[in-house]
């Protein structure tokens, strides 16, 4: 049974990491993403309509802030139409940047795209060419098993963290 995989991701640095991370199905298993912040927007009957049959839908979502209805509503959503197989919740704890940090060795955000300042940190990831970002990661001793590792210990932990669920690295391995 095939099954084909569709990332809704908060924003432009958390689109450019996955499609890094799925390149060559290395980290993670390759799929279409679209930005859509799933915790704030709707994800709409037209969008979901257009995935393919057998859909597992990946939401990645920033955990710092408290409201969580609409979240609730996309994924009850999700869960109700036939061609969604099923729905998988990654929170980030407590956003982007402190994912980052976490599963690498970097000390400080901006030392990871040599920015200038942090406020430019996000402009510098998202022009960073996959490759190049790749070799920063690997570099930085990225270990995907602490990527998204982490359950939010706010009202977001009731959807948990499926994140083992798209990673493709045994535990322990990392480049």
């Amino acid at each position: 049974m095939s099954k084909f995989y569709h990332y809704y991701v908060e924003g432009k640095c958390e689109e450019t990491l996955v499609k890094t991370l799925k390149m060559n199905n290395e980290y993670i298993y390759s799929g279409a993403i679209d930005v859509i912040n799933a915790t704030q927007e709707c994800i709409s009957n037209t969008r979901i309509r257009a995935l393919k049959n057998k859909t597992i839908v990946v939401l990645i979502y920033d955990t710092d802030r408290e409201a969580t209805n609409r979240l609730r509503e996309n994924i009850a959503r999700l869960n109700k139409a036939k061609n969604v197989y099923k729905v998988i919740c990654i929170p980030q704890v407590e956003n982007f940047e402190d994912e980052l940090l976490r599963c690498t060795d970097i000390d400080e955000i901006r030392n990871f795209t040599n920015s200038k300042s942090k406020s430019n940190f996000k402009s510098d990831f998202i022009n960073q060419k996959e490759q190049s970002l790749l070799a920063k990661l690997k570099k930085s001793n990225f270990n995907i098993d602490i990527l998204w590792s982490k359950i939010p210990k706010n009202n977001y932990s009731e959807f948990g963290n499926d994140a083992s669920k798209i990673k493709r690295r045994m535990p322990g391995k990392h480049s």
